[in-house]
């Protein structure tokens, strides 16, 4: 489900369920959504996140995993990198 945004709206019909949900449309693509699912960013550390800010706000969705895998596969993927 990762990439999915869900709409929740309550039903006030007595037989009918408390909630219903519908899947909506996808907000990134297969590809992006299990890109970002092995990147596992909502795993990391309050200092990386802290420091990710910055990158998340201003870079395209395929230009922060394209900087940040990287960062992941580096042999030095503990030291800071310089990402525009």
């Amino acid at each position: 489900m990762v990439g999915k945004v869900l709409s929740v709206r309550p039903t006030i019909d007595a037989s009918a369920k408390l909630y219903e949900t519908r899947l909506g449309a996808r907000r990134f693509s297969e590809e992006i959504a299990d890109r970002l699912a092995r990147l596992a960013w909502w795993d990391w550390d309050h200092d990386k996140l802290r420091e990710a800010l910055p990158h998340f706000r201003k870079l395209g969705i395929e230009d922060f995993l394209a900087a940040y895998e990287a960062r992941a596969n580096s042999p030095r993927s503990s030291k800071k990198s310089a990402i525009a």
